[in-house]
C-alpha cells in the first residue's frame, strides 16, 4: 500500500485543476468523498496506480480505494482527467480510519 506523506503535490490553479493538459492529466489522482474529499496528487512512481492508498489527516490516516471503470476495467477518471480513489470504509480497512 502507498502512503502519501504531504496533504498535496503543488498549488492547484484556480480551475480546480491541477493540471493544464491531457497529457499530464493522467498523472493526477483526486481523492472523492470522505476526510480527504478534493485531496490531488501527483503519480509518485512509473506505472499502474496503487490499488489502495493511504492519505494524510489531522485525524490519523485515511485508507482509499483506486475506482475502476466497469465497462473498462481501467482506473476510473473525473471529467478533468484525474484518476478517481474513494474512502475505505472503517471496517474494511486495514489501519486508516475516518
Amino acid at each position: 500500500m502507498t502512503t502519501l506523506d504531504t496533504p498535496s503535490t503543488g498549488p492547484v490553479p484556480d480551475d480546480g485543476s491541477p493540471h493544464l493538459d491531457q497529457t499530464d492529466a493522467a498523472q493526477w489522482a483526486k481523492a472523492y468523498c470522505g476526510p480527504a474529499h478534493g485531496h490531488t496528487w501527483r503519480r509518485q512512481e512509473p506505472g499502474s496506480w496503487p490499488p489502495r492508498i493511504v492519505l494524510p489527516s489531522p485525524t490519523g490516516p485515511l485508507e482509499y480505494r483506486l475506482v475502476r471503470d466497469l465497462r473498462a476495467h481501467r482506473p476510473a477518471r473525473d471529467r478533468l482527467g484525474n484518476t478517481l480513489y474513494m474512502p475505505v470504509p472503517p471496517h474494511q480497512s486495514t489501519g486508516g480510519r475516518w
